[in-house]
C-alpha cells in the first residue's frame, strides 16, 4: 500500500510539472507537431518515471563509525513460541471493511467503469463501420453514412456524411482534414490516453492531456487543410458547420470542440521567430525530474575489517518454507514470503559490506528441499556448521492480535555456546534497526530451546521483522523498500559486531 501512494504521488508530481511547463509556455504556440509529442510524452513520462530507481552512492555522512558497542542491550523473559503449524485464519469481515481493502476495491470499480465506457465507444464505432457501405478514396476505406455525428475519423477509416458532396471544394477540404488524421495515425494516441485516463482516472492532469491532444490534432489537421485553401473561408464554413453537432469523443470530428481556439490558429499569423527558446528550456526540466524522481541517494557502505584471509560468512536462514508458510495474516500473506524477500535483499547486499552471506533456503521449499519440518529444522542448523559460519541469524516474523509483540524484536538462547557474543551482535542490530522501524529495545529469551539457537556452534540470534497482524508491521515489511532497510540494518549491525570483535 505505501508503494501504490508513493507511486500516485510521483505520478502527480511529474505530470503536473510537465503539464504545468505546456500550459504556460506552449499551449498557444504554433508548433503544433512538438506538441503532440510532449503531450504523449507527459503522460508515458509520468506513468514509467517512479518505476526507475538509478542508485547514486552520497559518501560515508551519516554511517556511524565503526565503533565498539558502548553498552549492550537488556534481556527480558519472552514468551516466543516456534510454532510449525499453519495458521490460516480465513476470511473476515473485519478486514474486508479494513479503509487500505475498501479503497482499492473502489478503485478498481472506477477504473473498470472508464475502461466499459471506452470499450463501449469502440465497440459504437465498430457497428457503425458494420451498418453503412463503403469505398476507397486516396487508398483510404471511407464509410458512406446518414450519422448525423459524421464526419469523423478512427485509425485507419473514415466515416462520412452522405450530406456532403465529397467532390466539392467543401467537401474536399474536410476529407483531407480527416486523412491527415488516419495518415498521422493521430487515434493511436487517443487509445494511448484515454486507456491511461481509464487506469489513473484519479489523475486530473490525465484528463486535461487528452482534451489538448484532441486539440493539437485539429490545429494540425487544419493547418494540412488550408495549405492550397482560403483560411478565413474554412474558419467560416466551420462555425457555420459545428452548431448542434456532436461526435464521439474517441474520434476524430471535423465539427468537434475547441472551436474558438481552432479558427484562433487557422487566421494567426505566423511569427518571424519560432520559439526556440521555450521547446529548448524542456530539456533541463527533463533533467531535473529525473533526478528528483529517478535517482536515489545510497550510501557507501563501510568495509568490514577481517583479521584473516578468510570472508566474513553469516548464513542467513527464512523461516519456515514450503509446506510450512509459518503465520497467515487475515489478508493471505505468508510468514515464508516475508522472511524469503528480507533474506535474499540480505543476500543482494552483502558484497558492497564485504560480507558473504549463505542462504539455508533460496526458494519457496523446506531448507535442503526436506519432506518434513523437522528435518528442515536439522538442515539449518547442520547447513551453518558444515560451512563454518561466522554469525548464524534466522529471520521470522511475529503473530497475533494482541498488539503486545509489534515491532522489531531480537531473541536469543542460553543454550547457545555463544551466548556472550550473540548478546553482542544482537545489541549492534537493535542500535542500527531503530533508525529504520519501532524496535523493542530490549532482547528476549525463554528457557525453552529454539532449535536453530541451541543446534548452531556459532553465534545466533532470532528477529522477528514485525507482527503480521499489526496492520502497521505488515504493510512495512511487504513494501520492497522497507525490506532492502531492514537488509542494510541488518547487514550494518554485523559490521558493528565484527569491528567489536576484531577490536577484543
Amino acid at each position: 500500500m505505501n508503494f501504490i501512494l508513493s507511486y500516485f504521488a510521483r505520478m502527480l508530481l511529474i505530470s503536473g510539472c510537465l503539464y504545468g511547463y505546456y500550459w504556460f509556455f506552449l499551449r498557444n504556440a504554433s508548433f503544433h507537431r512538438f506538441n503532440r509529442f510532449f503531450l504523449v510524452g507527459t503522460a508515458a513520462i509520468a506513468t514509467l518515471l517512479p518505476f526507475i530507481h538509478i542508485p547514486v552512492a552520497a559518501g560515508n555522512a551519516g554511517v556511524h563509525p565503526l565503533s565498539v558497542i558502548a553498552s549492550l542491550h537488556e534481556i527480558t523473559a519472552g514468551n516466543f513460541e516456534e510454532s510449525f503449524s499453519i495458521h490460516s485464519k480465513g476470511f473476515s469481515l473485519p478486514w474486508f471493511l479494513r479503509w487500505q481493502n475498501l479503497a482499492i476495491d473502489i478503485y478498481i470499480l472506477i477504473a473498470a467503469g472508464f475502461l466499459m465506457v471506452l470499450l463501449q465507444k469502440i465497440g459504437y464505432i465498430i457497428m457503425m463501420s458494420e451498418k453503412y457501405p463503403e469505398k476507397r478514396v486516396e487508398g483510404i476505406r471511407v464509410s458512406m453514412t446518414n450519422d448525423p455525428k459524421t464526419p469523423f475519423s478512427f485509425l485507419k477509416m473514415i466515416f462520412w456524411n452522405n450530406r456532403l458532396d465529397l467532390e466539392s471544394a467543401k467537401g474536399r477540404q474536410i476529407l483531407q482534414h480527416e486523412i491527415y488524421h488516419v495518415r498521422q495515425n493521430h487515434s493511436i494516441d487517443l487509445l494511448f490516453l484515454e486507456s491511461l485516463r481509464s487506469i489513473f482516472w484519479f489523475n486530473p492532469i490525465f484528463h486535461l492531456v487528452c482534451k489538448e491532444i484532441k486539440a493539437t490534432h485539429e490545429f494540425l489537421a487544419d493547418s494540412h487543410a488550408i495549405a492550397n485553401g482560403d483560411q478565413f473561408e474554412y474558419a467560416e464554413w466551420l462555425v457555420w458547420q459545428s452548431l448542434g453537432t456532436n461526435s464521439p469523443m474517441l474520434t476524430h470530428s471535423f465539427f468537434n470542440s475547441h472551436l474558438k481556439r481552432r479558427i484562433t490558429m487557422i487566421t494567426k499569423k505566423e511569427t518571424a521567430r519560432p520559439a526556440f527558446f521555450s521547446r529548448f528550456m524542456i530539456l533541463p526540466l527533463f533533467f531535473v525530474l529525473f533526478c528528483a524522481f529517478a535517482t536515489t541517494l545510497h550510501e557507501q557502505t563501510p568495509a568490514v575489517k577481517t583479521l584473516s584471509s578468510k570472508p566474513f560468512t553469516i548464513v542467513i536462514d527464512a523461516g519456515h518454507g514450503g509446506l510450512d508458510p509459518g503465520a497467515i495474516s487475515t489478508s493471505g500473506v505468508n510468514e515464508k514470503d516475508i522472511t524469503l524477500a528480507i533474506a535474499r535483499k540480505i543476500e543482494q547486499l552483502g558484497p558492497a559490506y564485504q560480507i558473504q552471506v549463505l542462504m539455508t533456503r533460496e526458494g519457496d521449499q523446506l531448507p535442503g528441499n526436506t519432506n518434513t519440518i523437522h528435518d528442515g529444522l536439522r538442515y539449518r542448523t547442520d547447513f551453518a556448521n558444515q560451512h563454518h559460519a561466522d554469525l548464524f541469524i534466522s529471520i521470522h516474523v511475529n503473530a497475533g492480535t494482541g498488539y503486545a509483540d509489534k515491532g522489531m524484536t531480537i531473541y536469543l538462547s542460553e543454550q547457545n555456546p555463544f551466548f556472550n557474543k550473540s548478546r553482542s551482535l544482537g545489541s549492534s542490530i537493535i542500535e542500527e534497526m531503530k533508525n529504520t522501524y519501532s524496535t523493542n529495545m530490549e532482547m528476549r529469551k525463554r528457557a525453552e530451546p529454539i532449535w536453530v539457537l541451541k543446534g548452531t556452534a556459532m553465534p545466533a540470534i532470532l528477529m522477528l521483522c514485525g507482527n503480521i497482524d499489526v496492520p502497521a508491521d505488515l504493510s512495512f515489511i511487504s513494501d520492497e523498500h522497507n525490506q532492502e532497510n531492514i537488509a542494510k540494518s541488518v547487514l550494518q549491525g554485523v559490521v558493528h559486531f565484527e569491528q567489536h570483535t576484531a577490536d577484543h
